[in-house]
C-alpha cells in the first residue's frame, strides 16, 4: 500500500552440515537473532535428507500463517505483502499451512504450487516450494429498500435479524452490508397498514429491495329478507365496485376502517330496500336488508264529459272506481301490466278508448281519457280530378276539411243541419255544383262532387318547308305534362289545351331545315302560334398546329351536292365555315414551302351536327450525330442544345437529334468528373443534309500536396500509398496529381524523425488539396543492464541486449515504464518522462535475492 510503513520480517534457516541434526534461527527487524522454537517451547531437531529444496512462504494482507513440519511448528503474521524464505529443506518434508485472518479481514486463497481456498493445505517438499496465503478486508454493498401504500411521512420500520434496525418517514431506506444472508421484518406506525417480511441476500452487488404496504381490511355482510328465493339483488358502495348480481340471502366483502354508504336494488321491481351507512372500526360488520313490496300510483284524467257526470274505471284484479264526478281517480298498484275499462252513465258520449292496457313498471303512469259526443260519418266524394289535384270541403261552424289529395273526404259529425262549399286550387277544372247542404239524423251521409276540364283551342301554322314534308310540334306542360302531334303533312295543326303556360320544340324529318320552339300562355281564349321554317347549316372548323405565328394557309372545299368554297389566306390557327349537311372533300396549302400539311387532302361529312378538322404542320427534319472519344465504355455524357432539346443520359458513344434547317448551339458535360470534353461548347448548322460533330474526353487532375515540418533542410523524407507506383520521396514538397477519388497515404518514419500523423485519408473532388505533415526528433532510452540474460521491457515491449549488457531503444516523447528480472534477483523498476531529442541513460544492475549461508 502507498504510503504505508511495511514491517519487514526476514526468516534464516541455518544449516549445520553434521548429517544428522539441524538448527532453525529467526532474524526479525527489531530484535537479535535468536532460536525459532515449536509450540512447546523445544527446539525440533530432524534428520537431514542429502537433497533438500527452497521453500519461500508469503503472506500478502492482514492475517497469519500457521505452518508446521514433520520436525518443527511456527507462525508468522504481516499486514503487508512479506514472506518468509527458506533453504535447504529435506525431501519429502510435509508442511501443513493453516490460515488465519486478522479482525475485519478473510482469508481469500493459496496461490503458488498448490492453489486451493481451503483454510488448511498440506505441502509436500519434493520440488522447490513457492505459497502465498491473500487476504482482503471483506466489501460492503448498498442495500435499499422502497416501500409503497401508506401515505406520505409515514414512519416505518425495517428489523434485520442480526439485530440491526432502520427506520424512515420517506420512502427509502439504505445502508452496506457484507456479502451474506439476511432475514428481515417490517413494521409501521400507521396500523391500517402491514407489509409481509422476507430476506435478501448481499452476493458482491448492490440490492434493491421493494416493500408494498397493504391496508388491513375487515369482514362486511349484507343478508336480505322479504324477497322471493333466487330473486337476483345488488349492493353499491360509495368508492367500491359493485357487488354485481346477488342469487343468495348474503353478500360479503372486506373493506378497510371507514365510514361507507350504500344503495340496495334487485331486479324485481315490485320489491324495494332502503339504503344506509356504516362504519367499519377495526372489526367485522352486519348489515341486515329488509326487502318489502312497491306499489305505485296509476291515474286516470278525463275531458269532454260536462261537469259533474259520472264515470267509471274498472282494472281487472282490482276493485272498481265506483262513480267519479271530478276530472281524475287513482290507484296504487304494484310492477305489473293490468286491463282496463271507461264507461260514462250519460250515452250520448262515449270514450275515445273504452279499454286498453297499462303497465307499471317502477313509477307512477298516467292515463288520459278523452269523451266527446257520438258522431256519425259524413262523406264527400269526387269524379273528374286527377290523383295529384287538391280539392277542399268547407262546411257552416267553421268546419274544414283543408287540402284532400283523395277522391274522397269523411267528417264525424253529430245530428243537424250543415251547408258546405267545394272549391279546387287547380282553375283548369269546374264544378257542376259547388255548394249546398245536408242534414244528419241519426244516420251516415254520403255527398258527390263531379269536376270537368275547361279547354281552349291552339294552333300551330308553318312556311318555309317544301310541301309534302313531315313536321312535329311537341309540347310541354307547366306541371310537366308532354304533349305530342305525331307526324303533320298539312301546314297547320290544332290542340285543345286548359289554361297555363306552355313550351314547345318543333322538329321536322328533313334535317337541312329547322324551326325555333317557344312559349306560349292558354288564359281563357284561342291561342295561334307560327312556326317558321329554314335551311340549317353547321360549322365545320380547321384548326392548324406547327406553323410560326403569322403564316399564311389555304382550305378548299368541294361539296358532294356541289357547294364549292376557298377560304383564302388564313393567318390564324383556326378556320370556320357554316354548310349544309353532306360530304365535302378538302385540301390543304401553306405559303412557307419548308412546311407541310397532315393531312394535306382528305374529306368531311356533315350530317346534322357540327364537325372539326385537325392539320399538323411540321418541318422537313434532318439527323445531326455527337460522337466522343475518350470515355471509358458505359460512362454517361450528356449534350444540351440552346433550342431546349437535351439528349438526356448518354452510355453509347454516339448520340442523334432530330433537327430543321438552321443554325444551334450545343453544351458537352459528363456524369464522371473524372473527364472532361475537349471543346465544352460549340455550334453547328443543318442546311439541307445530315451531319456530325465529334467530342474528345480526357481525364482531369488535381494536386495533392504534401509539405513536411521540423526537419533539417534537405532532409529526404517518403509517401506510400494509392496511385504510386511505390513510393515518392523528396527533401522538400512532395506533389501528387490525381483525378477526383478518394486515396490512402502512408508517410514513412526517417532513422532520426518520426510522425505522429503517419496515416491519411485525402478526398479529391475538383478542387487541390494539400496536407502537412509534421516530423518530430526521436527521444532515446540507452544504458547497460547486468546480468546481460535478464529480461528488459519498455512499456510492456521486450528490449533486445547485445552481448555486452548494452541497449538503445528510440522512443517517441513520452512516459515510460522500465521493468528488469531475472530469476534469483530482485526486480527493477523505474518511471520516467523523456522528450523529443533527448536521451535517457540508465545503468541497470539487478540484486540478487538473499541466498542462505
Amino acid at each position: 500500500m502507498k504510503g504505508a510503513t511495511k514491517k519487514v520480517i526476514v526468516f534464516v534457516v541455518t544449516i549445520a552440515f553434521l548429517w544428522t541434526s539441524y538448527s532453525i534461527i529467526a532474524l526479525h527487524s527489531n530484535s537479535s537473532m535468536s532460536t525459532l522454537n515449536d509450540e512447546s517451547g523445544n527446539l525440533s531437531p530432524i534428520a537431514f535428507s542429502s537433497s533438500s529444496y527452497s521453500v519461500h512462504l508469503y503472506v500478502n494482507g492482514n492475517g497469519w500463517v500457521k505452518f508446521s513440519a514433520n520436525y518443527s511448528f511456527f507462525s508468522f503474521d504481516n499486514d503487508k505483502s512479506q514472506n518468509f524464505t527458506s533453504n535447504g529443506i529435506p525431501s519429502g518434508t510435509v508442511f501443513h499451512l493453516v490460515s488465519s485472518p486478522n479482525a475485519g479481514y478473510s482469508f481469500v486463497n493459496w496461490t503458488g504450487t498448490v492453489d486451493s481456498t481451503n483454510n488448511s493445505i498440506y505441502v509436500t517438499v519434493n520440488q522447490n516450494i513457492q505459497e502465498e496465503a491473500i487476504y482482503l478486508k471483506p466489501s460492503n454493498y448498498s442495500v435499499s429498500f422502497a416501500e409503497s401504500g401508506p401515505p406520505s411521512g409515514t414512519e416505518w420500520y425495517l428489523n434485520l435479524s442480526n439485530g440491526q434496525s432502520f427506520s424512515s418517514i420517506t420512502s427509502t431506506i439504505s445502508f452496506n452490508e457484507p456479502n451474506g444472508t439476511y432475514p428481515y421484518t417490517i413494521a409501521t406506525t400507521n396500523k391500517e397498514y402491514s407489509a409481509p417480511g422476507s430476506s435478501f441476500t448481499v452476493n458482491g452487488a448492490p440490492v434493491s429491495e421493494s416493500i408494498t404496504f397493504l391496508k388491513v381490511t375487515y369482514s362486511v355482510k349484507f343478508t336480505e329478507s322479504g324477497l322471493p328465493s333466487g330473486t337476483i339483488w345488488y349492493a353499491n358502495f360509495t368508492g367500491q365496485p359493485s357487488s354485481g348480481p346477488i342469487t343468495g340471502t348474503s353478500y360479503s366483502l372486506s373493506l378497510t376502517n371507514g365510514s361507507y354508504t350504500y344503495t340496495i336494488a334487485t331486479t324485481n321491481k315490485i320489491f324495494s330496500a332502503p339504503g344506509g351507512t356504516f362504519i367499519v372500526n377495526g372489526a367485522s360488520v352486519s348489515e341486515p336488508v329488509k326487502f318489502s313490496e312497491v306499489t305505485y300510483s296509476a291515474t286516470f284524467t278525463e275531458t269532454g264529459l260536462p261537469p259533474s257526470t259520472a264515470w267509471y274505471v274498472n282494472i281487472t284484479g282490482q276493485q272498481s272506481s265506483g262513480p267519479i264526478t271530478g276530472s281524475f281517480y287513482s290507484f296504487d298498484l304494484t310492477n305489473g301490466t293490468y286491463t282496463y275499462s271507461i264507461q260514462t252513465a250519460n250515452k250520448i258520449y262515449e270514450p275515445s278508448a273504452p279499454s286498453g292496457s297499462l303497465t307499471v313498471d317502477g313509477a307512477s303512469v298516467s292515463h288520459s281519457v278523452t269523451f266527446s259526443k257520438v258522431a256519425y260519418t259524413v262523406t264527400f266524394t269526387e269524379t273528374g280530378l286527377p290523383p295529384e289535384i287538391t280539392w277542399y270541403v268547407n262546411l257552416t261552424k267553421g268546419i274544414q276539411s283543408g287540402a284532400i289529395t283523395g277522391t274522397s273526404y269523411s267528417f264525424g259529425l253529430a245530428n243537424g243541419s250543415y251547408s258546405y262549399t267545394v272549391a279546387t286550387a287547380d282553375k283548369i277544372y269546374s264544378l257542376s255544383q259547388s255548394s249546398g247542404s245536408f242534414t244528419i239524423d241519426g244516420a251516415p251521409v254520403t255527398e258527390t262532387i263531379t269536376y270537368s276540364k275547361v279547354t281552349y283551342t291552339v294552333t300551330f301554322t308553318e312556311t318555309g318547308l317544301p310541301s309534302g314534308i313531315n313536321w312535329y310540334v311537341n309540347l310541354t306542360s307547366f306541371n310537366g305534362t308532354s304533349i305530342k302531334s305525331g307526324p303533320i303533312t298539312g301546314s297547320s295543326y290544332s290542340f285543345s289545351l286548359t289554361n297555363g303556360s306552355y313550351s314547345y320544340i318543333i322538329g321536322t324529318t328533313n334535317k337541312i331545315f329547322s324551326a325555333p320552339g317557344g312559349t306560349f300562355i292558354v288564359n281563357g281564349a284561342s291561342v295561334s302560334e307560327p312556326v317558321k321554317f329554314s335551311e340549317v347549316t353547321y360549322s365545320a372548323t380547321f384548326t392548324e398546329s406547327g406553323l410560326p405565328s403569322g403564316t399564311t394557309w389555304y382550305v378548299n372545299l368541294t361539296g358532294s351536292n356541289g357547294t364549292s368554297l376557298r377560304s383564302g389566306s388564313i393567318t390564324w390557327s383556326t378556320y370556320s365555315v357554316n354548310l349544309p349537311n353532306s360530304t365535302y372533300t378538302f385540301t390543304i396549302a401553306s405559303s412557307d414551302k419548308e412546311y407541310s400539311p397532315s393531312p394535306s387532302s382528305s374529306s368531311i361529312t356533315v350530317n346534322g351536327a357540327s364537325v372539326s378538322q385537325s392539320v399538323t404542320f411540321s418541318k422537313v427534319t434532318y439527323k445531326a450525330t455527337f460522337t466522343e472519344t475518350g470515355l471509358l465504355s458505359g460512362t454517361t455524357w450528356y449534350v444540351n442544345l440552346t433550342n431546349g432539346m437535351t439528349s438526356g443520359s448518354i452510355t453509347g458513344s454516339s448520340y442523334s437529334f432530330i433537327l430543321t434547317n438552321g443554325s444551334y448551339s450545343y453544351t458537352i458535360q459528363t456524369a464522371n468528373k473524372i473527364y472532361e470534353p475537349s471543346v465544352s461548347s460549340g455550334s453547328f448548322t443543318v442546311n439541307g443534309a445530315p451531319m456530325t460533330e465529334t467530342v474528345t474526353f480526357s481525364k482531369v487532375t488535381y494536386s495533392v500536396t504534401f509539405t513536411e515540418s521540423r526537419l533539417p533542410p534537405g532532409t529526404t523524407w517518403y509517401v506510400n500509398g494509392t496511385g504510386l507506383s511505390s513510393y515518392e520521396n523528396s527533401p522538400s514538397n512532395i506533389t501528387l496529381m490525381l483525378t477526383n477519388g478518394t486515396y490512402t497515404f502512408d508517410i514513412t518514419n526517417l532513422s532520426s524523425y518520426y510522425t505522429t500523423t503517419s496515416h491519411f485519408t485525402v478526398t479529391i473532388n475538383g478542387k487541390n488539396v494539400t496536407e502537412t505533415v509534421h516530423y518530430y526528433h526521436w527521444a532515446y532510452i540507452a544504458g547497460t543492464l547486468s546480468p546481460i540474460n535478464a529480461t528488459l521491457t519498455i512499456n510492456g515491449n521486450a528490449v533486445s541486449i547485445s552481448s555486452s549488457g548494452l541497449f538503445n531503444v528510440s522512443v517517441a516523447n513520452g512516459t515510460y515504464h522500465i521493468v528488469a528480472s531475472e530469476n534469483g534477483y530482485t526486480t527493477y523498476y523505474s518511471n520516467f518522462t523523456i522528450n523529443n531529442g533527448n536521451v535517457k541513460n540508465l545503468a541497470i544492475s539487478l540484486k540478487p535475492n538473499f541466498a542462505p549461508l
